[in-house]
């Protein structure tokens, strides 16, 4: 008899463009609403989470790294999927044995190159795809509220 394996929800959250000017660990970096945003959103949701970098490609949270200025259109298209490659890799690395969920909350550009290298060995889901940045951030923002604790009123 076979184990079941065990499922695994993974977020890969996307780089932004405004960043700190000196280094800090991915998770301060980055300063956009959005990334903020989905950010907190992926901690409260998913086992592990990560960022996805046009430049460092996957990193963890903690992991720090200078501030940068390149994204996935300064890329050329071949190698988006070397990159992918890569990304699908560290994922690897870290979770095997595992049945992935992987949720994606990057634009296209991101998204494409990492599905096509793991599309046999999870389950990809992007929350985010068709959303421009205000739906985005609109989303974002009920899902949060909807996910904030309920005070409980106690009776002195």
């Amino acid at each position: 008899m076979t184990a079941t394996p065990i499922s695994l929800s993974i977020a890969l959250v996307g780089c932004s463009g405004p960043k700190l000017e000196q280094a800090a660990p991915a998770r301060q970096l980055y300063t956009s609403q959005l990334f903020r945003s989905t950010l907190a959103l992926a901690e409260r949701r998913h086992d592990a989470v990560y960022v996805v970098s046009a430049k460092h490609e996957f990193l963890a949270l903690d992991q720090v790294i200078a501030p940068y200025d390149l994204t996935m259109a300064d890329v050329a298209k071949e190698w988006r999927v070397v990159w992918g490659t890569r990304v699908w890799g560290s994922i690897q690395s870290r979770h095997q044995n595992v049945d992935l969920q992987v949720y994606i909350y990057a634009g296209r550009d991101y998204a494409q190159p990492i599905r096509r290298a793991g599309f046999h060995r999870a389950t990809f889901h992007e929350p985010l795809s068709k959303m421009q940045i205000g739906q985005r951030l609109q989303w974002l923002r009920e899902q949060l509220a909807a996910e904030q604790p309920v005070a409980v009123e106690r009776s002195a």
